[in-house]
């Protein structure tokens, strides 16, 4: 599914233009799915870690130390691998604050989630993430995926489901 999704030049052939018409370099394009990826395990190691945490701290306290800590990293992270770039006027200043408020709200109710539901439903709903992306960037961005893109991104949600939908029915039949 990530290779359908990635498309890397050496499977596929060809170059691939990015939005303004340029080409994009392969390693560069292989750099960035492989920090996407390396995202995604950091991501679920997250999510184990609230969920091992459980009730015991307040979902907000998960939320101020990702906060605090993204405050600290980011800055480095920006000095290491590209040149800062400050935003254009106030349309940029309100997408980035619109952007802070949406991860915030949402890592809010994340956090809670992962902390109320059971392991198999909580971690199902994350893949509505897959879903809601491509409506986005159909709707709001203009973007349009290929039938690659949608064919992986279909391989990952339904083996995804089916391990967890596994997990939930062996879980059941355990309690009886």
């Amino acid at each position: 599914g990530v290779v359908l999704v990635s498309k890397p030049q050496f499977v596929f052939g060809g170059e691939t233009p990015t939005d303004d018409g340029e080409v994009t370099d392969e390693w560069k394009r292989l750099f960035a799915v492989l920090c996407a990826l390396i995202g995604a395990m950091m991501s679920a190691i997250a999510y184990v870690t609230v969920r091992k945490i459980g009730r015991g701290a307040h979902f907000m306290v998960h939320v101020v130390y990702f906060g605090l800590v993204s405050i600290i990293i980011s800055p480095i992270g920006m000095y290491l691998f590209q040149t800062p770039v400050l935003p254009q006027g106030s349309y940029e200043y309100g997408m980035l604050v619109l952007v802070g408020l949406t991860a915030f709200v949402g890592q809010c109710f994340l956090n809670q989630g992962l902390q109320m539901a059971p392991a198999g439903p909580g971690t199902l709903m994350r893949m509505n993430d897959v879903v809601f992306a491509f409506l986005f960037g159909i709707f709001i961005l203009h973007e349009y995926p290929d039938i690659y893109s949608i064919s992986g991104a279909s391989i990952i949600v339904l083996m995804t489901s089916a391990m967890g939908i596994h997990k939930v029915y062996t879980h059941q039949k355990l309690k009886k």
